[in-house]
């Protein structure tokens, strides 16, 4: 009878999950560095912008998260002018409205 080794991937799968670092850690890490590494700097957006990147229409986002004291916080407006949004942290806001919507 042949003995077969176990396969490199087979066995850095077991490191790794000796070490406490499991297929669903490593993903998301992976992920993240992605998304850091291609998201482009934004300093501010619109609604049409905010509408684009979150499948939400203008509207919806009008009543259901732009009139949240917590995006509020980050509106800039000259005058009567177009609104704009700090990106950074209205960007977190947003993500803190929709999370309690769930």
């Amino acid at each position: 009878m042949i003995s077969q080794q176990p396969s490199e991937s087979l066995v850095i799968q077991m490191l790794l999950e000796k070490a406490g670092i499991t297929k669903e850690k490593f993903e998301k890490q992976i992920e993240e560095l992605i998304n850091e590494a291609t998201r482009t700097t934004l300093l501010y957006w619109d609604i049409d912008r905010m509408s684009e990147l979150t499948c939400m229409e203008p509207s919806y986002l009008d009543k259901h998260v732009l009139q949240d004291h917590r995006m509020k916080v980050f509106e800039r407006r000259r005058g009567k002018g177009k609104r704009y949004w700090i990106y950074e942290g209205s960007v977190q806001a947003l993500k803190e409205i929709v999370d309690e919507w769930y």
